[in-house]
């Protein structure tokens, strides 16, 4: 998967993308097929859009149509809807949203920084670069998306957009479970009750804890057991509040660690490890090599102990 920036595509008009795409297509026409979000935790609801997504590249490339269709996402590098670290930061980092894109099969992201330019940006123009620059000719995102100064450009807008620009356009409706509807919000929350398996539901993978490049120290406990520790400040994912639960490492979407305790007050991730010290330690510094997966080297949480 290819990793490509607004600001490089605003910049040189998009010479650097084209010359990709050429060579993906080995000299045929090519396209792209794409959506556009935040996509924070990549949640049931993102997911129903990257299977559009990915199934409209796909379509076109089996109906005849002269050319080849790449499916692509359009995202920020830092999510714009998390409140920031103040108040518990993000869903899921940069690197897990990526490792979760490529897993999926998506040829290339585009990553927008949120600078004072792009805010001021309107709707229509934003989209003017994805048909120009980014040869998009399919657009699905969810039905209550807006983009653009203040927000000038929504559903109707696009629709009238796309007949002008020349893709297809389509707005999904949101997904739901049990009656609510799956948000980034509702995800937010069942994390911070330490409802695991609600967010697990949400997500449709467990909630992860990036571990990558994080700093652990080791100390004994008070009965003399060995503790790994870092900072919450740290991390910057949303954090479980203050309590002992039961956690395990992930790498990719195997388990690689029996459960052991996780206990946070506030100010500090402690991992008591017991006699699974050395495992998890070599596990921990191990992190971040690049295992695929959907949310690879990550700290899980699976339940509030007694």
């Amino acid at each position: 998967m290819r990793l490509f920036s607004w600001d490089g595509i605003a910049a040189g008009g998009g010479k650097d993308f084209s010359s990709w795409m050429q060579a993906e297509a080995d000299g045929a026409p090519v396209f792209s097929a794409l959506t556009v979000g935040d996509f924070d935790g990549c949640h049931a609801g993102h997911q129903a859009l990257f299977r559009r997504v990915l199934a409209a590249a796909y379509s076109a490339r089996q109906t005849g149509n002269p050319g080849i269709c790449l499916p692509g996402v359009v995202t920020f590098r830092r999510s714009a809807s998390s409140p920031g670290k103040k108040h518990g930061g993000s869903i899921s980092t940069l690197r897990q949203r990526l490792s979760f894109l490529e897993n999926l099969g998506f040829a290339f992201v585009l990553l927008i920084d949120f600078s004072a330019d792009f805010s001021k940006m309107k709707g229509y123009d934003f989209l003017r670069v994805l048909s120009g620059p980014l040869r998009m000719r399919y657009l699905v995102v969810g039905e209550d998306f807006r983009c653009g100064f203040r927000l000038d450009t929504g559903r109707r807008e696009i629709r009238a957009a796309a007949s002008r620009l020349g893709f297809a356009f389509d707005a999904l409706p949101g997904v739901f479970l049990d009656g609510a509807r799956v948000s980034s919000t509702a995800v937010r929350h069942a994390v911070l009750s330490a409802d695991f398996t609600g967010a697990e539901r949400l997500l449709g993978h467990p909630f992860i804890l990036d571990i990558s490049g994080i700093a652990w120290r080791s100390a004994s406990g008070s009965s003399g057991e060995q503790v790994l520790y870092a900072p919450a400040e740290a991390f910057a994912q949303i954090l479980p509040p203050a309590g002992r639960y039961r956690a395990r490492l992930y790498a990719g979407d195997e388990i690689q660690t029996p459960d052991f305790i996780c206990s946070l007050d506030g100010k500090t991730v402690f991992l008591e490890c017991g006699e699974n010290l050395l495992r998890i330690r070599e596990k921990l510094s191990g992190s971040g090599a690049g295992e695929s997966g959907a949310f690879s080297d990550g700290l899980g949480f699976t339940a509030i102990t007694d």
